[in-house]
């Protein structure tokens, strides 16, 4: 099928609303998730060899769940099911499937389901109107169209799942194109990443380790599964080295993981991590969950337990007895996770999370999130001037592509950065002290 996409707003009786097409594609790859075990999800060509034909190749998993999933993650506007609550979509298949759509990431979540002949190319139009597998009818704007590879929808399916469900078949595979809807709002521009969060300072011998790659704690989670999405897993480090975080977008989903346990964690007395939450983040609940013959989850809620603070890292520290009163069992320790503020799915969402750890003492808060300090000018063409209310022990500083330029011992609270031989351009400047590390960005002019 030759695709030949034109983002023109066509003329309809329907008060000038129209479809167009909103991802084919053809340019920057879209961020796609996968959940319930899918084999995979990628942008593939053409597998009718069309002109200008990038596609998306949705391949199932007998392993996975039966409802089994790809989530694409709109990249230039939202889906606006309001004025016409149809999405059409060209999906190639060379057998019959019945294939379910659904939105979320913006209002009620909806799926319905469209039938293809196995004809090859086909354009399916999806009627949101028409809610199946327990939704409601769309009825807002929508950041995320995912696509099922084992619905049924008539009854026929795995009854001891849902009868609307087949168990997944091993390499079923089918291709959708040119996503075609009224045009919503302009997607927002994704959150650029921050500094690497502070490194703990709790000793080995007594701590547990949820998530971290920095200390190299021996006593850790036992990871055998994980849940939900995640929105990525960055290295934060500007550097050589390696810092990675999860990074949470709450406008489509909460994750988590568990292990094949449970777990003992009664000697621990303090659950800890650090979060950056972007600008208007309302917070974000994080969960522990215990499995002591039953499963029971026990939240402690950013935003309500404690106020949230948005636009740079948090140290965040939570007696286990905050859980325990909740009724976990601390010997049975088996899931962690983190979900939208209030389970709702807000916009903005992204929250970034690391250094989960528990630990018997509570954690000290790192100098550097407290001190006064000040770099500049910026940019600068000469000198960067560098003062802190605490002394900085080493200054390290890194080009954009992560190469280290320069290293300092200043052990003051003052340094003069000479950038004069530097090119021009952004460069990551690293303090550390005995209690902490910061990075900023500066530029030479």
């Amino acid at each position: 099928m030759k695709k030949i996409t034109f983002l023109l707003l066509l003329l309809t009786v329907s008060f000038g609303y129209a479809q167009v097409v909103l991802e084919d594609f053809e340019g920057t790859t879209p961020t796609i998730t996968l959940d319930g075990g899918l084999g995979s999800a990628s942008v593939e060509p053409d597998p009718a060899m069309g002109a200008n034909a990038n596609v998306l190749e949705i391949v199932a998993a007998a392993a996975g769940d039966p409802w089994q999933q790809a989530n694409l993650l709109m990249q230039n506007n939202n889906l606006d099911l309001t004025v016409d609550p149809i999405v059409t979509v060209d999906v190639y298949s060379s057998s019959p499937i019945n294939i379910l759509a659904k939105v979320d990431g913006g209002g009620t979540p909806s799926a319905t389901d469209s039938a293809h002949g196995g004809t090859g190319w086909e354009v399916l139009a999806f009627d949101f109107s028409d809610p199946k597998d327990n939704t409601g009818a769309a009825d807002g704007q929508y950041s995320i169209i995912s696509f099922f590879p084992s619905w049924a929808g008539d009854n026929t399916g795995n009854s001891t799942d849902n009868s609307d469900w087949f168990l997944p078949v091993d390499g079923t595979t089918f291709y959708v194109d040119n996503i075609s809807a009224v045009a919503g709002d302009v997607v927002a521009a994704p959150v650029s990443d921050p500094e690497a969060a502070p490194i703990p300072d709790a000793p080995n011998g007594e701590t547990y380790s949820i998530y971290n790659d920095t200390n190299g704690y021996t006593t850790v989670f036992p990871f055998a599964y994980d849940f939900g999405t995640i929105g990525g897993e960055p290295d934060l480090d500007p550097g050589a080295g390696v810092n990675l975080a999860l990074k949470f977008d709450f406008t489509f989903s909460g994750y988590g993981a568990g292990e094949g346990g449970p777990d003992d964690v009664s000697l621990y007395n303090f659950v800890n991590f650090n979060y950056w939450a972007e600008a208007g983040v309302p917070g974000f609940q994080f969960r522990l969950i215990s499995n002591d013959g039953g499963v029971t989850e026990h939240i402690y809620e950013i935003g309500t337990n404690e106020p949230v603070v948005n636009g740079q890292w948090v140290q965040v520290s939570i007696p286990m007895a905050h859980f325990t009163n909740l009724g976990f069992s601390s010997a049975n320790f088996f899931q962690w996770k983190c979900d939208p503020f209030m389970q709702v799915i807000t916009d903005p969402g992204v929250v970034y999370i690391d250094n989960i750890i528990m630990t018997v003492n509570a954690l000290s808060v790192n100098e550097f999130d407290t001190a006064q300090f000040s770099a500049f000018p910026n940019p600068a063409k000469n000198d960067w001037n560098i003062s802190s209310s605490i002394s900085i022990n080493t200054i390290l500083v890194y080009d954009i592509l992560g190469k280290k330029v320069m290293t300092l011992s200043p052990n003051a609270t003052e340094a003069v950065i000479d950038v004069s031989t530097l090119k021009t351009g952004m460069y990551f400047v690293k303090m550390e002290s005995d209690n902490g590390s910061k990075t900023v960005k500066l530029i030479k002019e």
